[in-house]
């Protein structure tokens, strides 16, 4: 992988977990706090924790082909430095009373997006792999 695919990687993997982390602040919002109103500061907040799940993305950078053991360590890495740096932002910031049930909450959460980012971008892959597959065979065909 050279630096332009980690970037490319990287924009798509910041979409992803912006997306998501809009939609788990809605459930959260809605389920804990429906009466609350929130002001446009609101939306800047899953841009920014988005950002700090992009980080960890260099650590998967690699110029060699890494090994199933690499890849699976490089991943808990990458999840626990996720999870360091969400929780670094959040006690930097007013944003919520960090107690044990919101800590574990949180660390669940952020633990539940970082697999869905992964699942989403593994069926997006699958199908540009499918279709890339279908346009060579057609390719041989016409050939």
């Amino acid at each position: 992988m050279d630096i332009k695919d980690l970037l490319k990687r990287a924009a798509k993997v910041y979409f992803i977990i912006a997306t998501l982390i809009c939609f788990a602040m809605y459930i959260i919002g809605a389920l804990s706090f429906p009466e609350a109103k929130l002001g446009y500061e609101a939306f800047s907040a899953p841009l920014l924790y988005a950002l700090f799940g992009v980080v960890p993305v260099i650590i998967m950078y690699s110029s060699k082909e890494l090994s199933v053991k690499q890849f699976i360590m490089r991943k808990i890495i990458q999840l626990i430095s996720i999870e360091i740096l969400i929780f670094v932002a959040l006690l930097g910031g007013d944003y919520l009373p960090l107690t044990f049930p919101v800590a574990a909450g949180l660390f669940f959460l952020v633990a539940l997006i970082f697999v869905l980012e992964h699942v989403i971008e593994f069926l997006l892959d699958s199908k540009r792999a499918a279709d890339l597959t279908k346009d060579l065979e057609d390719y041989q065909k016409r050939s």
